[in-house]
């Protein structure tokens, strides 16, 4: 990344401030159930996912078995969210 910088003409103060700017966005309320609701629906239409289909039914992209993997969602941070 330090490479990467230096070829970008970049400050290194300004990419830690994009990132706190970023890590800020992703701990502010509600953050989280959009992230999800925005990342289901990239992948229905990424995979062709029919929202009608069967549960358990599978999806041709995926294998065709009908075997779905899943996940638990993890807890949210424990730091809170940052002013």
């Amino acid at each position: 990344m330090f490479e990467a910088m230096k070829k970008a003409d970049v400050k290194a103060s300004e990419v830690d401030s994009f990132l706190t700017t970023l890590l800020a966005e992703h701990d502010a309320a509600g953050a989280r159930a959009q992230l999800k609701t925005l990342w289901m629906g990239h992948v229905r239409t990424l995979l062709q996912l029919d929202e009608d289909a069967p549960e358990g039914a599978g999806s041709s992209a995926v294998g065709g078995g009908g075997v779905r993997a899943s996940a638990e969602t993890p807890p949210d941070s424990p730091r809170g969210a940052v002013p």
